[in-house]
C-alpha cells in the first residue's frame, strides 16, 4: 500500500500564495478604481452639460412667457377698440399668442426631460462615488491584508535564521566558548 502524497503547503508557501493572491486581487481594485474615475469624470461632465442645458431652456422659456405677457397686453389694448377699427391687428397678435403658448409646451417639456436627463446624471455620479468609497476601503483593507502577509513571512524568516543563531549561541554558552 502505498501512502497518500502530502500536497499541503508549507506555511511560507501558503504565505507566499496568500500575498500572490492579494497582489492580484489589489491589482484589480486598482483597475477598477481607474476605470470608474474616468467614468465618474465622463458623468461629472455630463452633469454640466445637463446643468448648462436646463438654464439655457429655463432662460429660453423666461423668454417666451414674457413676449406671451407683452401680445396678452397689446390684445387687451386691441380688444378695448371699437370693432370698426380693427385691421387685422388683433386677430394676427392672437395667432401669435397660441404659437407662442405652442412654443412654451415644448420647450417646458425640453426642460422635463433634460431635468430628469440631468437627474439620471447626477444619480449615476452619486452612485460612481459612492462605489469609488466602497472600492477604496476594500483596497485598504487588502493593502492591510498584504501587509500583514508580509510582516508574517518576515516573522517566519527572522525565526528561521535566528532559532540556529540561539541554538549555536546557547550551546556555545554552556560549552563555555
Amino acid at each position: 500500500m502505498s501512502t497518500p502524497k502530502d500536497t499541503r503547503l508549507s506555511p511560507m508557501a501558503q504565505l507566499e500564495q496568500a500575498a500572490r493572491k492579494l497582489t492580484m486581487y489589489s491589482r484589480a481594485l486598482r483597475e477598477q478604481l481607474a476605470r470608474l474615475r474616468q467614468e465618474i469624470a465622463a458623468e461629472k461632465q455630463a452633469v454640466l452639460t445637463s446643468e448648462d442645458d436646463v438654464s439655457e431652456s429655463s432662460a429660453r422659456l423666461q423668454e417666451i412667457e414674457q413676449l406671451m405677457a407683452k401680445l396678452q397686453v397689446e390684445i387687451d389694448a386691441l380688444s378695448l377698440l371699437p370693432p370698426s377699427s380693427d385691421d387685422g391687428s388683433l386677430a394676427a397678435r392672437r395667432q401669435e399668442l397660441e404659437e407662442l403658448e405652442e412654443e412654451r409646451q415644448e420647450e417646458l417639456e425640453l426642460l422635463a426631460h433634460i431635468n430628469n436627463v440631468l437627474r439620471m446624471h447626477q444619480s449615476s455620479q452619486s452612485k460612481m462615488q459612492r462605489m469609488i468609497a466602497a472600492l477604496a476601503r476594500e483596497l485598504n483593507r487588502v493593502r492591510q491584508r498584504e501587509q500583514a502577509v508580509v510582516l508574517t513571512a518576515l516573522r517566519s524568516r527572522i525565526v528561521k535564521v535566528l532559532i540556529p543563531m540561539i541554538i549555536e549561541g546557547n550551546a556555545a554558552f554552556y560549552m563555555g566558548v
